[in-house]
């Protein structure tokens, strides 16, 4: 059964990862796939993340689901260039932060969500309805 959110399909969206480490990504690719999202890009850096959101392939991204560690560019700073750009993609955090401090300085930062390591399919599920609301409000 095709899940639904915000009157569109999850398996329209067009979701961008981007985590250094192998296993988090596949399992980020497995706990999307499970919600029928077909449009998967991954990058595992944000060098990377940042050439990929250039041009007309960014303007596709319906969100970014981030780590916030990642060699040399953080997810954060990753963001900052992001909004700094006028890039207002809906954009998620993922860490194993879990104090107030981090994920007020992530909102701050334009994050439009928190997920605290571990995470669950159930929360995944609900930050994507949240940014397939928010793509739809711009």
């Amino acid at each position: 059964m095709e899940k639904r959110i915000a009157g569109n399909s999850l398996s329209t969206m067009k979701i961008l990862i981007v985590e250094d480490e192998l296993e988090s990504r596949v399992l980020l690719k497995a706990l999307l796939d499970g919600l029928g999202v077909t449009g998967i890009y991954e990058a595992s850096d944000a060098q990377s993340a940042l050439l990929m959101m250039d041009g007309a392939f960014g303007n596709h991204i319906d969100a970014v689901l981030c780590d916030w560690n990642l060699p040399v560019i953080s997810g954060l700073d990753f963001l900052r260039k992001l909004r700094a750009g006028g890039n207002g993609v809906p954009f998620v955090i993922i860490t194993g932060r879990n104090d107030r401090k981090s994920v007020l300085e992530a909102r701050a930062c334009g994050a439009d969500g928190y997920i605290r390591k571990p995470y669950s399919l159930e929360q995944m599920e609900e930050k994507l309805h949240m940014a397939a609301l928010r793509k739809q409000a711009f």
